[in-house]
């Protein structure tokens, strides 16, 4: 089983290095890790390349634009090699045992394409809360919000990702919802009730700081959910949840916890 790891990265120049090196200072050795610089106007590149040049599983991908995480994410699904694919964003941080523990899990489910583990939220070195994925996961446990957190919780089989078209980047916000969603519809999701990665949650640039794309991709991905309902009791009670959701993100956003509503 051959693991690539892919981190988009824009103007984190610092906080880039430490992601990398936690993803190559696993229990269980990666065997690449796929830098994709979206256009940085630092020095990310130069940084990276410095910070890493003696260890020949890291490479860089420069996007020759800006086009967003999503773009990035894509097109380090497209140039890895490995048979399973893990996500770090570059300032979020993985507990040392994450890929081993993971692995294990999926040893455990030959049939799962995807495993999930959790995650704790901290800003400023305070611990804000902390999500675990449901277990065992359905697919339903998505219906209402994004149960299985951020993309740094997730190893995906890579043929799977492919095969579903990646990231859908013209969405304003939720594309990890809209994706975990789509691997959910394609086969079995594993998950490890344990918090594996440091999730940032700081004040500095993020889509789901922004209430109104995260309002407005929460709508496009109920519309795409409700279809999927067969049962009418069922989509009625899916629907009322859903139009809790304003005032729910409204209240969160004061203390800025709304990863578990994306």
């Amino acid at each position: 089983m051959k693991l690539s790891v892919v981190i988009p990265t824009h103007n984190r120049r610092d906080q880039v290095i430490a992601a990398v090196e936690s993803a190559l200072n696993q229990t269980h050795a990666v065997d690449e890790v796929i830098v994709v610089d979206d256009c940085s106007a630092d020095d990310t590149i130069e940084h990276v390349n410095a910070s890493f040049r003696s260890d020949a599983r890291v490479r860089i991908l420069a996007s020759p634009v800006n086009g967003g995480a999503c773009v990035a994410r894509n097109n380090g699904i497209e140039a890895a090699q490995g048979d399973w694919i893990a996500f770090l964003d570059s300032d979020d941080l993985w507990d040392a045992e994450k890929i081993e523990v993971q692995l294990d899990e999926l040893g455990r489910n030959a049939e799962a394409i995807a495993c999930f583990c959790g995650m704790t939220a901290y800003r400023d070195g305070e611990t804000l809360y902390e999500l675990i994925p449901p277990a065992p996961f359905q697919e339903s446990d998505l219906w209402i919000k994004n149960t299985l957190g951020s993309t740094s919780n997730a190893i995906v089989r890579a043929d799977v990702l492919k095969s579903i078209g990646g990231f859908d980047p013209a969405l304003p916000s939720c594309q990890d919802w809209d994706l975990f969603l789509r691997i959910a519809a394609t086969g079995p999701i594993s998950t490890v009730t344990r918090s594996l990665v440091r999730y940032s949650e700081g004040n500095h640039v993020r889509i789901s700081n922004s209430q109104s794309k995260v309002l407005a991709g929460h709508k496009a991905i109920f519309a795409r959910i409700l279809p999927r309902i067969s049962d009418p009791e069922r989509r009625s009670d899916v629907a009322a949840e859903h139009a809790l959701f304003p005032a729910e993100l409204a209240f969160h956003v004061e203390g800025r916890r709304i990863i578990g509503l994306m």
